[in-house]
């Protein structure tokens, strides 16, 4: 089981000898600190997501999964660790609102994730906090294929056009994110300069 105070696996041949791991920050540091360990937390942290794509209404694994989450978010872990992380975003299951304040507090610390392109699908279904905005520039200026750089896109175009006019370092951050993407339209809107008809 996985727990804020400890991580345990309990496989299913071992449903009441549930072994022990010690705190989730503490084992995930340890993890990370080995050769090629920060690759391995990462893929640790993109199981954990994984398992909670689909539960049950009510179920504590969403919670606890994000306790997780958190858990590396405090640990000071290496950028390349927290790469996995994207993959919360196919967690549906988990609260929106505690699914945006940890994705923008993961790209703080980690721009590259994995499924950018569900990150800023995902984030521009929450268009009522500015932290969208943070997201999906931070999604549209990482790698990614040609197809999913298309999708990124619209999605970042939807986040801007849903604040309006609002003047913030978020909005203008994420507007200078769609030109250097060649979304001039996109990026100004109706308010943009004058264009020629071809």
């Amino acid at each position: 089981m996985l727990r804020r105070q400890g991580l345990s696996y309990e496989p299913p041949q071992m449903r009441h000898e549930a072994v022990a791991m010690g705190p989730a920050g503490a084992l995930l540091t340890e993890l990370a600190g080995r050769e090629g360990g920060p690759e391995a937390v990462s893929q640790v942290l993109s199981q954990v997501a994984g398992a909670v794509f689909r539960c049950a209404e009510g179920s504590p694994w969403p919670g606890r999964a994000a306790q997780v989450w958190e858990s590396a978010l405090d640990s000071g872990l290496p950028p390349a660790a927290l790469t996995g992380l994207g993959r919360f975003a196919y967690a549906e299951c988990l609260d929106g609102t505690r699914w945006l304040e940890l994705t923008a507090r993961t790209v703080e610390q980690q721009p590259v994730l994995e499924a950018a392109w569900r990150v800023a699908e995902r984030a521009a279904g929450h268009c009522s906090s500015p932290q969208v905005m943070s997201v999906a520039a931070t999604m549209l200026d990482g790698p990614a294929d040609r197809f999913h750089r298309v999708a990124i896109q619209r999605c970042a175009a939807r986040v801007l056009a849903e604040f309006g006019e609002m003047e913030t370092p978020e909005r203008e951050r994420l507007r200078i994110a769609l030109m250097n993407a060649g979304a001039i339209e996109d990026a100004f809107g109706d308010t943009g300069p004058a264009r020629k008809d071809s």
